[in-house]
């Protein structure tokens, strides 16, 4: 994809007027150019802009282009990280975008417990002054003030906990 087709790419994204099919099939298509050229997925770009209908959407065109292992699909997206680290879950939650976390905390149903836990507890890789710091999306949540977000976190983490404790 030549970076002239990108760019109406990415402005497709954005555009709030535009029907949301519309949005996910340019997004898909150009997915693993964009990942490789920004570090963004298009369900990165749309957990950042609070798109939570884009982000369902995104999922759902994912395991249907992968109808032999549509669950690998999700995991796939859900685990798809910036070179810092940050999911999808991770942005949504920075920015206290709760019906994305919803969004997104509703596919890890589709994950077996262990797969589901590993992507919960999954830390990004920040540096500030020299120093690297880890935290996963619900550390991200409640440290930036979005209670709503993190509580929705907690409360998924803790029931894939007891899932793998029995």
């Amino acid at each position: 994809m030549s970076p002239r087709n990108h760019a109406r790419v990415r402005c497709v994204i954005w555009l709030p007027n535009l029907s949301v099919r519309l949005v996910c099939a340019c997004a898909l298509a150009a997915s693993d150019w964009w990942r490789v050229r920004c570090r963004y997925s298009p369900l990165h770009a749309a957990a950042y802009n609070n798109r939570y209908q884009v982000v369902t959407l995104v999922l759902r065109l994912a395991r249907e282009h992968q109808p032999d292992d549509p669950v690998g699909a999700v995991r796939k997206m859900l685990s798809l990280a910036t070179s810092n680290g940050n999911t999808a879950l991770h942005l949504a939650a920075r920015l206290g975008h709760v019906q994305v976390v919803d969004a997104l905390l509703a596919k890890l149903d589709l994950l077996d417990a262990p797969a589901a836990a590993e992507l919960l507890g999954k830390k990004n890789f920040e540096s500030r002054a020299g120093l690297t710091h880890a935290h996963s999306a619900e550390e991200i949540a409640e440290s930036n003030g979005h209670l709503g977000a993190a509580e929705r976190l907690r409360a998924k983490r803790l029931s894939f906990q007891n899932l793998l404790n029995t």
